[in-house]
């Protein structure tokens, strides 16, 4: 008798024989619907174990979703009519894989105890993490391991001291190959490497777009208005000090033993981020250069796709140019920033981990306005290799605490809690914490921010744009403070992280 995929595989082929699918949508014959779709055989049923940030979970695999990356396209989610086992789940991912021809895949996978909860849903890529021992840290250790499992050498981790990456021909394959490459005398360890959802530290608002034709580097920009980094010098807060940074005594003022003030020339700022619009003609003296990195489309224009707005929110903040004419000033308005698009549907352990240390020799700041997913009930972080790039890089790391608001805790945040980040909240125009700040024994230092109706900020948008309605979240906060870290590296390049 037929197997059930072996039916399913002919019930194709008949209907297609009429005409109903199209011929170029039958799975190549290369292809085989047999349980688990690998010659390694079938993924197990029930759950899984994973490793996750510092831990090991189980995992309950979806079976009526799973994530496609099309080559030269951004990752989607592919949704099917629901499978009934990790059998069968496995052999329509890997026909999905080869359809799509994807570059990038990945099946949707739950905490046990939280199935469905999207946002701590993890992906589980086709990619093995590798921590070899270490007599066997070098390319042919690497290249050894590669042939005896078939499976390819993606690279080496800068930052993450003995991890090497490698790619399975199918997430299928990568799941069933992980355990018997981690028991091979030359490795230490080895696991699937997982992706995280995150969330960009925005509040979600409207975003009605202005344009100020004057720089207000020196006084109120349209109708009054003033860029929230200092709020109207006249506002004051609640405990009766007034509300703002001090920027116009450093922009205005030379310095101990120099000609001319602070305006954070020469100190570069990372925008880790969906993406930065590196020809707005407010951003574009500053983004001059070739370190920008984008992984998505594996280039070194970091513009995001239309729609990817949050990274030029965030950039303009830190380093708009400024006195220039156009629009608005950066908190450090000549900086030289650095675009790092990165920010996907979920982001792998192994693409962070670059991230994080990507030219970290020529980069001084890195900004960070996303995190995981905020009111969760389970702590979540860094993974392995992204921990021994937080663990061993001496960067530093400026990092949005969070929108939760008094629901929520940035100290679960792994990343806003880790020592080397430094992890911001934020204010309003009143001096309180605003309304979607977290709290967080973390918390190192706090920035200004719009919340609801007073103290709007300004910055720059898409299609060189300005953009003021909406621009409210830790995601702000944190290049404010990046800005400011930049001046004072301008003044003193020997401060360090602590």
């Amino acid at each position: 008798m037929k197997s059930l995929h072996q039916q399913a595989f002919f019930l194709f082929a008949f209907i297609a024989s009429f005409g109903l699918i199209p011929a170029n949508a039958l799975p190549p014959d290369e292809i085989s619907l047999e349980p688990g779709n690998s010659p390694l055989g079938a993924l197990p049923e029930g759950m899984l174990r994973f490793v996750d940030g510092r831990v090991t979970r189980d995992f309950v695999l979806s079976h009526d979703k799973m994530v496609v990356k099309p080559l030269g396209q951004l990752s989607e989610i592919r949704n099917f009519t629901s499978l009934v086992s990790n059998a069968a789940l496995g052999a329509y991912a890997t026909g999905e894989e080869r359809l799509a021809r994807a570059e990038m895949s990945g099946l949707i996978a739950y905490p046990a105890k939280y199935v469905g909860n999207e946002k701590l849903a993890r992906l589980v890529t086709r990619k093995i993490a590798v921590h070899l021992m270490e007599g066997a840290r070098d390319i042919e250790g690497a290249m050894l391991i590669g042939e005896a499992f078939g499976i390819e050498h993606l690279r080496e981790q800068v930052g993450a001291s003995g991890w090497t990456v490698f790619e399975a021909a199918g997430v299928v394959e990568a799941i069933l190959l992980a355990d018997r490459v981690a028991a091979h005398p030359s490795v230490a360890t080895a696991h699937v490497v997982l992706g995280i959802p995150y969330e960009k530290k925005v509040c979600e608002a409207s975003a009605d777009q202005a344009f100020f034709p004057d720089d207000p580097l020196y006084g109120p920009g349209e109708g009054g208005r003033f860029q929230g980094y200092f709020f109207p010098p006249s506002t004051v807060g609640s405990d009766g000090w007034l509300v703002g940074i001090a920027l116009r005594p450093v922009w205005e003022n030379p310095g101990v033993l120099r000609d001319r003030p602070y305006t954070g020339r020469r100190v570069r700022i990372a925008i880790a981020d969906d993406g930065l619009e590196i020809n707005h003609e407010d951003l574009r003296s500053n983004t001059f250069g070739n370190l920008h990195k984008d992984w998505i489309d594996d280039d070194r224009n970091p513009t995001g796709a239309p729609g990817d707005f949050h990274g030029t929110w965030v950039g303009g903040i830190a380093g708009a140019v400024g006195r220039n004419g156009d629009g608005i000033t950066g908190v450090a308005p000549e900086c030289d920033l650095v675009g790092l698009r990165f920010l996907d549907l979920f982001i792998d352990d192994d693409v962070i981990e670059e991230v994080l240390t990507y030219r970290w020799f020529s980069i001084d700041v890195h900004n960070n306005s996303w995190g995981i997913p905020d009111n969760v009930p389970l702590a979540s972080g860094p993974g392995p290799m992204a921990l021994d790039a937080l663990d061993d890089t001496n960067q530093i790391y400026i990092w949005a605490n969070g929108n939760g608001g008094v629901t929520d805790d940035s100290n679960y945040d792994g990343y806003a809690n880790h020592i080397k980040t430094l992890a911001v909240s934020a204010v309003n125009s009143l001096g309180l914490p605003a309304s979607y700040s977290e709290p967080g024994a973390n918390i190192v230092c706090a920035g200004l921010a719009a919340d609801g109706a007073g103290g709007q900020l300004v910055t720059t948008d898409e299609n060189n744009n300005y953009v003021e309605t909406g621009v409210e979240g830790t995601s702000f906060s944190a290049p404010m403070v990046s800005g400011v870290v930049a001046l004072m590296l301008e003044a003193r390049p020997d401060l360090g992280w602590r």
